[in-house]
This record gives C-alpha cells, structure tokens and sequence, in this order.
C-alpha cells in the first residue's frame, strides 16, 4: 500500500544537516541541490518511531524493522519534500539562478546565545538556519509531503502514530520544528504497461530509471557509491518485489540464481542513448581537450600528448560523469565527544540511468508485477532515505546477435569481469580473458591493449555476512586482438553473469570514439512551466538585497554628516514617522514638526536624498538606513561612556 504523511509547519523548522558555513552559519538545514529545503527521511522515520513509543503502539518492530535485523520493517519512507516540488525543481533549473538563491527564498538565519548569570556568555553566540513557518509564495504555512509505503494491517497504527507526531528537528524543545503531521492514503496508480510476450524466445527489457532522491551503492568503502547501479542491486530490487507481489517460491532460483536472467548494470544516460565505460585506450588531448586515442601510431609521430581516462563515461562521443554529492548523518551509536557524526558519499537526485533485463519472454512476464507501480527501490537504506526511483521508460525489444567486424578489433569490457583460471581459482591472467573470448592468445595485441583490474567486494544482507574479495578485470579495459572469424558483437563471460558482470562489446578502433547505444524509445523532455514564480522572487530577492546594501551605504555616507545634531532617540523617532506615514506627502508634514530648526532641515535633506534615488522604495529605504545609524550612534556613545570611565 501506499499513502502520504503531510508535515505542516507551526514554527520555523531547522532540520539540520550536520554542516554549517564557518562564521556565517553554525547549523545549516538540508537541501538539495537545487537549494530546495527538505526533511531527511531517516529524521523522520526516527521522530515517528519516537511517537510511536510514546503512545504505546503495540507493532513498533514490525513497522520500523530492528537494528541489525536482516528483515527490515513493512514502512518504507521518503524525504519530506514541498507539495510542488517537481514544478519548483523545474523552475530552480530553468532560472539558472544558483541554489543560495533558491535557499534564501524559503529560509531565514536566527542567531541565539547561551545565558550566563542573567547575561549573553562570552562567545556562545550561533547563528543557526530555519526553514520559515510561512511559505513565500502565498504566505500560507508551508506544508511538505513524504511518499511512503506501508502494510495494509498498519494503517491505523500509521494514522495514530502520526497524530501525536508534533515536533521534529533541531531544538524542538526551543521553539523550533513544531509541526502537524497527518496520514492520507493514495489513490491507485495506473500500472505499467509493457507488452512482453509469453514465449521461450530471448528479449531485452529497456528500463530507464530516475533518482528521485540520492541513491546509494557501496563502492571502494562502505561510505562512498558506485558511480553506476550495480546489477546486483538490479537483482535484490526485482526479487524482493517477486516475493512480495506472491511469486512462487519454486521458479525463485531459476530466476534469479540460474543465470537464465541477465540483470546488467544501469550506467548514466542522457534521456536518449545509454553510455559505455570510457575505454582505457581513450583519453583527452591537453591543448583541445578532444578524445583520442592513448597509443601512437607509427605514421603520426607528432600527435599530440593524450592523457587516459581514469573512469567515466562515453556516449557518442561526448565524456558524461554522474553527479555526486556528500550527506550528513548522526549515528544511533556514541562517539568518544557524544553522537557519532558521519558522512555518505551518494549519487545525487534527478539522473537518469538505464540498463537492461535479458531472459526469455515467459521469464520477464513473471518479473513485472516488481515494476508494475511506476517506481522501484535500488541500494542501501531502502527503507529510508535512499534509493527511490521513478521508471520513466520501458521497452521489451527481441535479442538480435549482431557479428562484429573481422581484423583488428576490441573488446571493450562494458562490466566487471570474474574469469575463473585453470586452478578452480579467480584470475586476472590475460590468457584465461583471451580464452573466455574465444580466441588464441597469440592473436592478442598487447601494445595497443590496456587492462584495469580492481577487487570486487559485496555484502549479503540476509545471512549478514560480507563476501570475499575477488580480483577481477575492470570495466572500461580493452583488449586489441586480430582475428579472422567474426564474434558476436555483444557477449557475456565469466561468472555471476545475473549480476550485471562479464559484459563486452567487439568493436573497431572507429566505434570506440562513438559508444553509446540508443534506447529503444526516445523519452519525451520534461516541460518547464512557463510561470516561473520562484524566479519572479528571487528578482525581488536581488532587487531588496541591492536596497539594503545601497541603505547601508548611504548611512555610512551621511553618519558624519549627522552624528553631531542626531541623537539615538531622535532617529527613533524619526524611524516611527516613517512607519506610520501614509504617503511621502504625509512624512513631509511630520518632519515639520520637529521644533529644532537645525535637526528639521538636516531631517528633511536625508529624507529627500533617500527619495531621490529610490522613488516608491523609499520606505524601506529609510528603515534601514536610519536603523543603521540608530546603532552606530548607541555603540558611539557607548564608546564614550567607556573612555569617560577610563
């Protein structure tokens, strides 16, 4: 089942990412990239555990999963975002403004001190941000919105839970993060259709998914991603959606054990074609910066120094690297100084990634009620935070055998590759790769060869135990051979073929430069509404941060002109006739009835040069310039009555 929390702000909301920028700000919220504020899923799901102790739900373990537990619970959460987030993104995107801009929009900086004996304590002054209570647009309260997915037997638990949920974030007991929380259901999705027939013969499944929210897959570490979604994590998703939508226990293995069915790696994708590995023979020219080949030719003496390519990409001849981006997170365990803090490195929100399902038609059939509701679950912390993605494009097209040129060609390693060796053992000898391929050692070329090789690890989830480290050859390596037999274009060798790994592509030393491969159907652009209201605002924004700096200017201008004849008091004054004048003609008469002739003038020349320059501002415009003055002259005097003292 799934349904909406809805979070509606009865305060300002700070929920804190961990990060802060030095002396400006000591505790930053989350956003995203965009500069859209969000509250992480994994914040939220804590908080409403929280309430669900505190009323007594009976179902705590089964809702939320047990630390640790290789089963987690039924409740699967996103991050809270606005109720128009996709239009805002659109319209964050289509402004072109950076994301502060965006951020400022809907947040305000709040600076609080500790008390020491009934005074501020020296240096304890923080400036922390808030997510205001009110939204900018209609100055309603602003409301954000968690798509969840849940049990249909806790669906009163969830409602409940929710009802007493009524703080959340950073100093809620202070005055901040006072919510109200409600529970709605959603309506019915329309399925996804896709025709697959209902044979033995092979097809390919084309699916083509979007983040919507960072995703993360271990890559290096255990705290830093992939730059790609694992095959494996392809397989996980659609065997966990088999078991739930009632598939049968008996055609499990072979499904997803056999290697009947090829779940291959989703690699980054402009919308249009799906990208290769940068090949290892590839690299950028230093002066052009343009591809070309590593090697030298013997007739080109002079080319020009190319440096490799270390990772990446390629579609069509243009280098394309996913986004990535840092997250911060409090552990549940204690460090030596408190909370444990910590970092995630994770692929960010909003790209698109494609890769394929290969098996036979009556295989792939049994597959789709794990996609049949539009979205589907990848990478760690499926429950929340992560991995969330929305499937935007899926199309089942017969497998064609397509045979590569003769000659001299290469084989582009497009995944991982496991070969076992002559010894029953894992190898990375360039001699078991030739023979997986089907050709002779001696055909190989090794001068315009180059082979990567890295350790493949991994983890099982439901025995909780890690698995061991396998030295394998490196997507993205080549391998020049010559051979006089043609190959099939596309082939898969080696071991956990399920998993996305031993794929490789022949191709000619012309179709390296041009790798990428069209989808099967062109996914339509996404439209960008034409009432850009978040742009509309941040004009305003600039336009009334050009007022206050240009305010601030114009009273360090006129403070020495002043700060004989003004006094704070009068400048108090005059700040309360601005306030309440109806009209510039208005003011004009109050400043007349100031009795000293030398204090009316000078009031009246500040006033008149304000509106000179700024016309219908002038209001705001004096505010803040008499404000600035205001202070300077009690910090002068200040200044004065210290030095009497001395």
């Amino acid at each position: 089942m799934r349904g909406y929390i809805y979070i509606t702000l009865k305060s300002d909301l700070c929920a804190a990412s961990g990060d802060g920028f030095s002396l400006s700000i000591d505790t930053d919220i989350c956003a995203d990239r965009y500069g859209l504020p969000f509250i992480p899923s994994r914040r939220l799901k804590g908080c409403l555990r929280e309430a669900a102790e505190y009323i007594g739900c009976e179902r705590i373990d089964s809702i939320f999963g047990v630390s640790g537990n290789s089963n987690s619970g039924s409740l699967r959460i996103g991050d809270a975002r606005f109720e128009d987030h996709e239009t805002l993104r659109k319209q964050a995107v289509d402004s072109k403004y950076p994301a502060e801009k965006v951020l400022a929009l809907f947040t305000s900086v709040k600076a609080s001190t500790a008390i020491e004996n009934d005074t501020a304590k020296e240096n304890s002054l923080r400036f922390t941000r808030v997510v205001d209570h009110y939204s900018p647009f209609n100055k309603s309260e602003t409301v954000f919105v968690s798509e969840i997915e849940y049990a249909e037997c806790d669906e009163e638990q969830l409602k409940n839970i929710c009802l007493a949920l009524r703080n959340i974030g950073y100093k809620r007991t202070r005055g901040y993060g006072s919510v109200r929380c409600e529970f709605k259901t959603a309506e019915d999705k329309k399925a996804l259709e896709i025709n697959i027939p209902d044979d033995d013969n092979k097809y390919e499944l084309w699916l083509t998914v979007k983040l919507r929210s960072p995703a993360m897959f271990p890559g290096k570490s255990s705290v830093e991603t992939a730059d790609y979604i694992p095959g494996s994590a392809v397989l996980g998703a659609f065997a966990g959606g088999y078991f739930k939508n009632g598939g049968d226990e008996n055609d499990f293995d072979r499904l997803f054990l056999s290697g009947d069915v090829k779940f291959s790696n989703m690699y980054i994708s402009d919308g249009n074609t799906v990208s290769k590995p940068a090949p290892a023979v590839l690299g950028k020219t230093k002066e052009s910066n343009a591809i070309d080949y590593v090697f030298r030719d013997d007739d080109k003496d002079d080319k020009p120094l190319v440096k490799p390519f270390k990772g990446g990409y390629l579609t069509k001849g243009t280098e394309i690297k996913p986004e990535k981006e840092v997250i911060y997170h409090n552990g549940q365990k204690q460090g030596e100084d408190g909370k444990l803090l910590y970092t995630q490195e994770v692929l960010s929100e909003g790209q698109l990634f494609t890769g394929t399902v290969r098996g036979r038609g009556k295989d792939l059939r049994r597959l789709l009620p794990a996609i049949a509701s539009g979205c589907i679950n990848l990478g760690r912390s499926k429950t929340a935070q992560y991995s969330v993605c929305d499937i935007v494009n899926a199309k089942c097209v017969p497998v064609k055998v397509n045979s590569s040129a003769v000659g001299k060609v290469f084989a582009l390693l497009c995944s991982d590759v496991l070969l076992i060796g002559e010894n029953a053992e894992f190898s990375t000898d360039i001699s078991v790769l030739a023979k997986a391929l089907g050709i002779e050692s001696e055909a190989i070329d090794a001068e315009h060869s180059s082979l990567k090789y890295k350790t493949v690890m991994g983890y099982i989830s439901v025995g909780r135990y890690k698995r061991s480290h396998i030295r394998a050859f490196e997507k993205g390596s080549v391998l020049c051979f010559i051979t006089n037999t043609a190959l099939p274009k596309y082939l898969t060798i080696g071991e956990r073929q399920n998993e996305g790994f031993g794929a490789v592509k022949i191709c000619t030393k012309e179709e390296l430069t041009s790798l990428g491969r069209a989808l099967p159907e062109r996914i339509p652009a996404e439209a960008v509404s034409a009432d850009c209201k978040l742009a509309d605002l941040i004009e305003k924004n600039n336009k009334r941060e050009s007022l206050r700096i240009a305010a601030i200017n114009y009273a360090d201008e006129q403070y020495g002109k002043v700060k004989k004849d003004f006094t704070p008091s009068f400048v108090g004054r005059l700040l309360l006739m601005v306030a309440q004048a109806e009209d510039k003609a208005d003011l004009d008469k109050r400043v007349v009835s100031i009795k000293t002739d030398n204090k009316r003038e000078m009031a009246k020349t500040f006033i008149d040069s304000a509106e000179e320059q700024y016309g219908s501002e002038w209001r705001e415009f004096l505010k803040i310039a008499l404000t600035v003055i205001k202070y300077r002259l009690k910090e002068a005097g200040g200044n004065e009555q210290k030095i009497f003292q001395l």
